[in-house]
């Protein structure tokens, strides 16, 4: 008996191996959801279990249908995950079939407002400038549950520019110090409230002078600051000054641009909260610019103003542990032929929104920043004996650049690592003959929308007659494969027609090794009340939950602003 019991207690126990099964379900799906797309995608296929676990989870669900939708999501909203996925569901469906839910028309001003000079599009708020004061409209939208409001905000000076981020209650003002006739041409930056007006309580000056073309930020009014730049008075003693701001968390950019002799550029990042300049740069070459985060901006330069002029997008690390070094320069075809040639660059980067502050918390998604597209409109003013203007757009997805651009930080090497068109523009670029100055509101996140409308035919009320067309670009990855509703015209031959002349230039953008990223189509006829009168009266702009649509009409009038709401 003894040696019975001794034997059995010699024998080998059994080894039963751990499985992630096991695991209770809440911890399972808790795991599951920090798995990427592709990687839960494939993990549902290995068994019924996790097949039956990622099917029947809404939490799982909703995860799977904001990649898949590049959305994110907004636990701050409140609503429980199921609510969150069914909305989410009827946001997808709407914007892919472009079906509006309403079609209506924002207030008119007071009959003593001038024209509006100035207008922005950003976090779902339009906002436009009249003279001294502008006016704001949160845009609604019945799918995320956003409603609409209006207010106004007065000021004791003339407007000339604004930006604004509703993430960080940011308002930056450009305050016009008329006339600029003669250096320095000074300018003030007014840091204020979005939703109050008041100075900004985050910004320890919220009134900065700034001196253009190689000044300096002035940390008060007091204090006075050198001009560096070159003090040549322009030959009409007055200088035409454009403008160009943006912000990205604690920084705000401003390009500010002459034409006429002399040509000037200048380009300041400064931190709106400490009022530091953290890095400026006056040059001619400079078009345009947009950041890219907090550390890196694009630049879009011009080597030279004759044949043969070599464009390209510069990436600009303006920290200051970096010193301004350009890392990467993207290379676009050079033009070699003609005579004499004057250039334009004008670039617009989607609406940047901050991934961890959404900029309105009741709404249970929004569209994810992580990835986006660069709007890059070229103007060509050729002057020969044909004289012609030749403008086109090309559109790039940043998300292409950022490997090459990572890796060239990392290389710490102080000279710029050029590319030239055939390395990078392959998979990274489609180009259209669409093209606008405008510098904002056609890009939201990856969708496009055409500025004009598309004339087509039309079955309205069973008669075949011609209607204007809204046309959504989409060049989500995940979102133009799940897309049945997509127009079936092909986008290098219907929307990149009619570009005249054909140069042989824009033939290296549009059939050399560009013009290859893959983008969804869908066309929507507009309602009833935007088939009166000419296409070119209408200019479309997007969101994330609206289509504006400003109709111009009559010269003296303010346009009217109409709303294709989601």
């Amino acid at each position: 008996m003894s040696e019975h019991r001794h034997h059995s207690a010699s024998m080998p126990t059994k080894h039963v191996p751990f499985t992630f099964l096991v695991l209770p379900q809440e911890l399972t799906i808790t795991v599951l959801q920090n798995l990427d797309l592709l990687t839960l995608l494939a993990c549902r296929q290995t068994c019924r279990a996790l097949k039956g676990c990622v099917d029947e989870s809404s939490a799982l669900q909703y995860h799977i249908a904001l990649e898949r939708t590049g959305t994110r999501d907004n636990p701050a909203s409140g609503h429980p995950t199921h609510e969150r996925l069914h909305k989410l569901t009827d946001y997808t469906n709407a914007w892919t079939q472009l079906r509006w839910t309403e079609h209506t028309v924002l207030p008119s001003n007071e009959p003593s407002d001038p024209k509006f000079h100035a207008w922005a599009l950003r976090d779902g708020i339009w906002a436009q400038v009249f003279d001294r004061k502008i006016v704001f409209n949160q845009l609604p939208s019945r799918l995320r549950g956003i409603v609409a409001s209006r207010w106004e905000i007065a000021f004791s000076f003339h407007v000339e520019d604004f930006v604004f981020d509703a993430s960080q209650d940011l308002l930056v003002v450009v305050e016009r110090d008329l006339p600029h006739i003669g250096p320095p041409y000074k300018h003030t930056l007014h840091i204020r409230s979005l939703t109050t007006g008041e100075n900004h309580p985050l910004s320890v000056s919220p009134r900065l002078p700034i001196l253009p073309f190689g000044g300096k930020i002035s940390g008060s009014d007091s204090e006075e600051s050198d001009l560096a730049g070159n003090d040549e008075e322009p030959a009409d003693g007055a200088l035409e000054i454009e403008y160009a701001i943006k912000i990205s968390g604690e920084y705000c950019g401003i390009l500010f641009s002459s034409g006429g002799q002399p040509d000037r550029a200048s380009l300041s990042i400064l931190d709106w909260k400490s009022a530091a300049m953290i890095w400026e740069m006056s040059s001619a070459t400079i078009r345009a610019f947009a950041f890219l985060d907090g550390e890196r901006c694009l630049v879009a330069v011009l080597s030279n103003w004759k044949v043969p002029v070599q464009p390209s997008l510069d990436i600009w690390l303006f920290s200051n542990s970096y010193e301004g070094r350009v890392c990467s320069s993207f290379r676009f075809p050079s033009l070699t032929q003609g005579e004499d040639l004057d250039v334009d660059f004008y670039m617009y980067i989607g609406n940047p929104t901050n991934p961890t502050c959404p900029s309105n918390r009741n709404a249970p998604f929004a569209l994810d920043s992580a990835d986006q597209l660069q709007l890059l409109s070229v103007l060509y003013i050729m002057s020969s004996e044909d004289d012609f203007d030749l403008d086109f757009a090309v559109i790039i997805r940043l998300s292409s650049l950022l490997p090459r651009i990572d890796a060239d930080i990392a290389e710490q090497c102080p000279q710029t690592h050029d590319y030239d068109w055939a390395d990078w523009a392959e998979d990274a670029v489609r180009v259209t003959n669409i093209s606008t100055t405008l510098d904002h509101g056609f890009v939201c996140g990856m969708r496009f929308v055409n500025p004009a409308p598309i004339a087509a035919p039309s079955r309205r009320d069973g008669e075949h007659s011609m209607a204007n067309f809204v046309a959504v670009n989409d060049f989500h990855p995940y979102r133009l494969r799940d897309n049945p509703f997509q127009n079936a015209l092909r986008p290098d031959e219907d929307l990149m027609e009619d570009v005249y002349p054909l140069s042989d230039y824009v033939e290296d953008f549009r059939y050399g090794a560009g013009n290859q990223l893959p983008l969804s189509v869908t066309l929507a006829e507009l309602p009833a009340g935007l088939q009166n009168g000419m296409r070119s009266d209408l200019l479309f702009f997007l969101s994330d939950d609206n289509i504006v649509v400003m109709e111009s009409g009559r010269s003296d009038r303010n346009p009217k602003i109409h709303l294709l709401t989601f």
